[in-house]
């Protein structure tokens, strides 16, 4: 025998205390009675009950407790043994820290949204590994390929402006950082080395599209599609431009004094995007991305087995313990409590 809630079963201790309800409520109506006269006589006027009867209706409501609770306790009878199969691709998101994510045209910022949003498609990766890096004029795994989503959504909360210290935007760095990624995870597939056709691994970028080293990006793009490596290069920010409000509340400016303004540079992304057969995905003025329609996509690529297991499943029997706490209700609600003329 199995309980699948074992801890419900403590419940059985607090039955005494309905005992104790049917012994205290004998006393009070005794009491209540005892106004009207002394005990003996009047108990010889209302005496029509029976003491059998009432012990009868009260264990069988202590019988029918005792039985819901474990009821409540799922007992299971029986196993059998289930394959489990998770499915899914794999993802590893790298997100712009530079100093132009601060722009506030996407309020409140530009990273703030785009987190707020990767959240939900963490949340709902339904068996994709994912992995993070984080990229400014240099890039870094911050996590890599996982199933463990809370681990993933823990170290997404924790990347700001600033985690990386090289300042700028390389976006080449952050591919070149994605495919080594992808590269140390092909071992995490439950021992078997995962496949590299294209489709199986998807890089979601996302970041204004600003590019300080053409050079290295086209090194790193030609290295992606070399490694079967999607790109879904996720523009966020305002096409018109911005200013930038660093950390300590002031407004970046260049060497000669002038107000940088930061805009989304769509004509990289959507190189980056053609050349490894990927889509860019373009964010609203309000910040909103399409990520509903980017995990249509996920789940539309060939997918393999990112981990199998073998799980024990036990035959549910509260069914036939809550059948027999009805019948006991049933019956005792049919019980009388009064004397029979021969009988009790």
């Amino acid at each position: 025998m199995h309980f699948a809630h074992p801890e419900i079963l403590y419940g059985v201790f607090a039955l005494p205390l309905l005992l104790v309800f049917f012994w205290w409520s004998q006393r009070r109506r005794r009491r209540l009675l005892e106004r009207f006269g002394q005990w003996p006589a009047v108990a010889r006027l209302v005496n029509t009950a029976s003491v059998g009867r009432q012990i009868l209706k009260m264990g069988l409501l202590t019988a029918c407790a005792a039985l819901f609770v474990v009821a409540l306790a799922r007992p299971q009878f029986g196993a059998s043994e289930r394959r489990l199969t998770r499915r899914g691709i794999d993802l590893i998101i790298a997100i712009d820290v530079s100093n132009s994510m601060l722009a506030t045209d996407v309020p409140p910022t530009r990273l703030a949204r785009a987190k707020e949003q990767l959240r939900e498609l963490v949340m709902n990766s339904r068996g994709h590994r994912i992995g993070i890096v984080a990229f400014a004029g240099a890039a870094f795994a911050q996590c890599p390929l996982t199933l463990d989503y809370g681990l993933a959504l823990t170290i997404l909360d924790a990347i700001e402006v600033g985690i990386v210290p090289l300042q700028g935007t390389s976006i080449g760095a952050a591919i070149d950082a994605a495919v080594d990624a992808f590269e140390r995870g092909e071992g995490g597939n439950g021992g078997k080395k995962a496949s590299a056709r294209p489709g199986e691994r998807v890089l979601l970028l996302l970041t204004d599209g600003e590019d300080h080293d053409k050079t290295a990006l086209e090194k790193a793009v030609e290295r992606a599609a070399r490694a079967g490596v999607r790109i879904y290069a996720i523009g966020i920010g305002s096409s018109e431009g911005a200013e930038i409000t660093l950390p300590d509340g002031t407004i970046k400016k260049d060497a000669q004094g002038k107000v940088v303004t930061t805009r989304v540079d769509y004509e990289t992304l959507e190189r980056i995007a053609f050349r490894t057969n990927g889509v860019v995905i373009r964010g609203t003025a309000t910040g909103d991305l399409d990520l509903i329609e980017a995990r249509k996509h996920f789940d539309a690529l060939e997918q393999t087995v990112q981990r199998s297991t073998t799980k024990i499943v036990y035959e549910e029997r509260f069914v036939w313990v809550l059948a027999l706490a009805l019948l006991l209700l049933v019956w005792e609600m049919l019980q009388g409590d009064r004397k029979k003329e021969l009988g009790l």
